[in-house]
């Protein structure tokens, strides 16, 4: 510290706050033992990309040399190892959002811009539509006009002040583009408008209070120059690729409808992946698969209530009246799912099996429970959360289960 007087005059001042005081480590010595590659360096461009750590890359390599991956869209064990990892990262980015699994999905991208043009490609505009967007963002959001501009729909650029009792929207020029081709139709509750903002400016630092995300969806600001009617559904986009190094948003309280996230910029590695953090509510028109399935079509005969969810993961025998019935192995889950119980048609569709999978993959989908014991031979497969088939050993005993079966056993 002798050797720098102008840090030393700085540390006077501000060394209470500076360098992770309470962390196990210091700034500096993260400096020295992490970043060892900066030496004399002085980095200033975390809002492009932050930097990765000598450990990091470290563990990534091991991992990487100790681990088989393979394409996890196969069934092998290396594929389904991977696609074991894919589902825990993306139980991990909505975590790190507070983004409840039932209410949010991570759609992994090659990048924020990428996240950003997946909206603005897949977004219900019409004649009727506006897409308003804060003067500070970052170029990427900005090309979402131009899809908004190709429908037909409304852009405008908004200034964001602090009113006297609500966040006050200050409207620029409305831009509209000829309606050739469009959608055109009445402004009624079904038309999609859509309001982008950054939770923090790449270029200025500026943090936007998240409190938007609530303003613009119940109409709870000021706009003092007319502007676009308020008419139809507002989501909301937040550009969180910069903020989230220090303040991601939580999505528990300020429920965007998305947020896209750039890891380099988090993690410094790997580069080419973001994200798109979407809810799961779908808008008219859309092509995602939505129907509610009906219980018969996991063919269970026998229904376990009660107890946590995936409880039976810990499970290793099971004793339905007088016989005990022992884990022995598990199988995949099979498309006997996607036929309907009554009519025996096919759903020609990945689902429900792909939602299942989003939620939740292991290397064995289900379970199978096999009875020991003198006389009492059988099996129970695990078919999803709470619902398990059961097939006893014997045709006649399996016969004499399925007539005498009760409805659901506690």
């Amino acid at each position: 510290m002798a050797d720098d007087p102008e840090k030393e005059r700085f540390l006077m001042e501000f060394g209470q706050d500076y360098g992770y005081p309470n962390a196990p480590k210091n700034v500096d010595e993260i400096r020295a033992t992490e970043f060892k590659r900066l030496n004399d360096i002085v980095y200033l461009d975390h809002a492009g990309a932050t930097l990765y750590s000598e450990s990091q890359m470290e563990d990534v390599f091991k991992d990487l040399n100790s681990t088989l991956y393979g394409n996890p869209h196969s069934q092998s064990n290396c594929s389904l190892t991977t696609g074991d990892i894919v589902g825990e990262a993306r139980r991990q980015t909505l975590s790190f959002f507070n983004a409840s699994p039932g209410e949010y999905k991570c759609i992994f991208t090659s990048g924020a811009t990428a996240a950003l043009k997946l909206v603005g490609e897949t977004f219900p505009w019409s004649s009727q539509s506006t897409f308003m967007y804060t003067m500070e963002n970052h170029n990427s959001v900005l090309g979402i006009r131009e899809y908004a501009l190709k429908e037909g729909a409304a852009a405008i650029a908004v200034d964001i002040e602090d009113g006297k009792s609500a966040i006050q929207i200050i409207p620029h020029t409305l831009q509209r583009r000829g309606e050739v081709g469009c959608r055109k139709k009445e402004q009624t509750s079904d038309t999609y408008n859509l309001f982008a903002f950054p939770s923090e400016c790449n270029f200025s630092g500026l943090r936007f209070d998240l409190g938007l995300v609530n303003a613009i969806k119940e109409n709870s600001y000021e706009m003092p120059r007319p502007a676009p009617s308020h008419s139809g559904r507002w989501m909301v986009l937040i550009d969180a690729a910069k903020g989230s190094a220090t303040s991601p948003p939580d999505l528990s309280k300020y429920k965007a409808d998305f947020v896209v996230v750039s890891f380099y910029k988090l993690f410094g590695y790997p580069t080419g992946i973001g994200a798109l953090i979407a809810r799961n509510e779908l808008h008219k028109g859309s092509n995602e698969w939505h129907i509610e399935v009906d219980p018969s079509r996991f063919r269970p005969n026998l229904v376990v209530s009660g107890g946590k969810p995936y409880i039976e993961d810990g499970w290793r025998s099971l004793k339905i009246g007088q016989t005990n019935f022992t884990s022995v192995g598990g199988c995949n889950r099979c498309q006997m799912i996607n036929m309907t119980f009554t009519a025996g048609t096919v759903q020609r569709s990945n689902e429900p099996l792909a939602t299942l999978a989003s939620y939740r993959r292991l290397k064995y989908q289900t379970g199978s429970i096999a009875s020991r014991g003198a006389g009492n031979s059988g099996k129970c497969r695990i078919a999803s959360q709470d619902a398990y088939f059961l097939s006893l050993g014997r045709l006649e005993d399996y016969k004499h289960w399925i007539a005498n079966r009760p409805e659901s056993i506690v």
